[in-house]
């Protein structure tokens, strides 16, 4: 699959082994979707919107919808090594990254970094 986000608020995934065939069609952003990320705990997407989505890959609708963020969320990652745990990151109105648990929706931390957040990437630490 390749998931696509446009302007026009929809997230479209496609199917590259069949001409790109329009197999699914994500709604709910109500602004321009500026990030996307996928993995095995599901698909994030983030919106000019101020909001973030957790989509049910299964059944094409938003498992969560993550409220908090003061500007666009361009920047998501999920963590590599904790299951469930999604990052996300809000522009210049909002200047901060937030962690998630997407078993629950729930917010677990908010951090100011006093600057947009344009892109995110997890690198654990071995001491």
């Amino acid at each position: 699959m390749l998931f696509t986000g446009s302007k026009d608020t929809r997230i479209l995934a496609q199917d590259y082994r069949s001409r790109m065939e329009v197999v699914m069609e994500f709604q709910g952003h109500r602004g321009e979707v500026c990030g996307l990320k996928h993995d095995a705990c599901g698909l994030a997407s983030g919106s000019n919107d101020n909001l973030a989505f957790i989509w049910d890959l299964s059944k094409g609708t938003a498992r969560y919808k993550l409220e908090g963020h003061k500007a666009a969320v361009k920047a998501l990652a999920w963590c590599p090594w904790q299951r469930n745990l999604l990052a996300t990151g809000g522009g210049t109105s909002d200047q901060s990254m937030k962690f998630w648990n997407i078993e629950s929706g729930k917010l677990i931390n908010s951090v100011d970094v006093k600057s947009q957040v344009c892109s995110l990437i997890w690198n654990k630490h071995d001491k």
